[in-house]
């Protein structure tokens, strides 16, 4: 008596595990190692993207970095060559140094 009941349970358990496995995605249908691989595939696919987008930003910011300095050795050059280069009057050789005498409100203005 104990058996006839256990075997209707068991069959209704199958059915319901049979009904259910039907519901899974595709993603769980794969084999381990096809999962695996996928997950593997897609983290190294998020890595790339991640590595291009940064050596665009670092690129940018290199660029950018060139750009400035560019413009600050354009802005000293303007100042130098009137104040201090060779040719300027401000220049004056003391014991075989040049120097140049730069004015203090000269120096406020940079």
């Amino acid at each position: 008596m104990v058996e006839m009941q256990a075997q209707p349970v068991a069959d209704m358990e199958r059915a319901a595990h049979g009904a259910l496995m039907g519901l899974r995605p595709a993603f769980e249908h794969r084999r381990p190692r096809q999962r695996w691989a996928s997950i593997v595939a897609a983290s190294a696919a998020g890595v790339g993207a991640a590595a291009l987008v940064c050596m665009a930003t670092w690129a940018t910011a290199t660029a950018v970095a060139r750009h400035d300095a560019g413009a600050e050795v354009a802005r000293w050059q303007l100042w130098w060559n009137p104040t201090c280069a060779d040719q300027s009057p401000r220049r004056v050789v003391i014991a075989g140094k040049a120097v140049c005498q730069v004015p203090m409100d000269r120096i406020s203005q940079r």
